[in-house]
């Protein structure tokens, strides 16, 4: 039988192929995932308890109150909350499973601490599935989806019937089983985690290797807007096979030893020392051998750091309050220093659909 998670629809709503690709699943970590799962922790706690965990940063704590002040406006809707439980179904051969941040009879609720994208809908469709046949004891005509902007505090609602969920899963789940060798490449394919071995991105990953092998300036600047955006999209997913396989090479040296070429040269894994000074131990000592403006020089303040010291020894309902002062404060000193940084980003066209 196929399995499949909740957080699988959206991309499988594109391409059925992943659950048939039988390899090694790599579901990559990143900084944005770290930070997504400590919020879901805080938020449990929070739902479940009423407390309010410590982050472990200022981000972090920022997003988990953006979707406390959410939850307040809704949780009347929970009347038997069910918070961050694992649940799983079956429907037309296919094992689908999910956990979502919370449910109760007739409402699902998911937060967001990246982009809400209209295909978070299959997700939330998921979750409604699932906490129905949980809930079969409250037969329901409608449920309520709940997706929550963490870094923006809005939200997006929709309303589905019971009958229209399960139709449209079913019709999913139905080319997922009858699917035949078919690939559709896109953005989606960054976050499979059978990507490593799908026929499709090896060809794509051969093709913009190919592409980039002649006078790549000459080339970028020859080819059609369209076409450069798409090789960004091939150059990302590139990037991150070629991460995939450093990893890969790393763990293999790590596990057997240095492996040696045939020119004298081995990859092997060294050990590098670095030093780390304890700046309140070491303050007395420091300011005997330098002078205020000297040791200024060699000391760097994170504005992160700092932002979550203040907001530690300030009373609770004062935090924010806190952090503008001081930042009002030092500003008028002028000891804040503003640089700004170009980046090319991929981004929805203003006025895009």
């Amino acid at each position: 039988m196929l399995k499949v998670r909740c957080s699988d629809l959206p991309r499988l709503a594109k391409c059925q192929a992943a659950p048939h690709i039988q390899t090694l699943e790599i579901r990559s970590t990143s900084d944005a995932a770290d930070i997504g799962t400590e919020v879901a922790f805080l938020n449990a706690e929070y739902r479940r308890h009423g407390t309010i965990g410590q982050p472990s940063n200022d981000e972090v704590g920022f997003l988990a109150a953006s979707c406390r002040k959410a939850w307040d406006e809704f949780k009347h809707l929970f009347t038997e909350p069910h918070i961050e439980e694992g649940m799983s179904g079956t429907v037309t051969g296919v094992q689908l499973t999910g956990t979502p941040d919370a449910w109760s009879p007739g409402v699902v609720w998911d937060d967001k601490t990246g982009r809400i994208e209209a295909d978070c809908l299959w997700q939330l469709m998921g979750y409604a599935w699932l906490a129905s046949i949980a809930a079969k004891d409250h037969p329901l005509a409608e449920w309520t989806l709940v997706a929550v902007d963490a870094r923006t505090g809005s939200y997006r609602t929709w309303k589905k019937s019971e009958i229209d969920i399960y139709n449209e899963l079913r019709n999913l789940f139905i080319k997922i089983v009858d699917w035949q060798d078919k690939y559709s490449t896109g953005d989606h394919c960054y976050f499979c985690p059978v990507a490593h071995a799908c026929p499709a991105q090896m060809a794509l990953v051969k093709s913009t290797a190919a592409t980039l092998l002649p006078d790549v300036i000459q080339t970028v600047n020859a080819l059609p807007p369209a076409k450069c955006v798409d090789l960004y999209r091939q150059m990302n997913m590139l990037e991150k096979r070629i991460s995939e396989a450093k990893a890969a090479l790393k763990l293999r040296v790590t596990t057997t030893g240095a492996l040696a070429a045939d020119d004298g040269m081995e990859l092997a894994i060294v050990e590098e020392s670095r030093d780390e000074i304890d700046a309140l131990k070491a303050w007395p000592v420091l300011t005997a051998y330098l002078k205020e403006a000297e040791l200024a020089g060699c000391v760097k303040i994170l504005k992160g750091a700092l932002m979550s010291a203040v907001a530690d020894k300030a009373e609770r309902g004062q935090k924010k309050a806190a952090k503008e002062n001081l930042m009002v404060e030092i500003e008028a000193i002028g000891a804040v220093e503003t640089s700004k940084i170009e980046k090319m980003v991929l981004r929805k066209k203003e006025g895009a659909k």
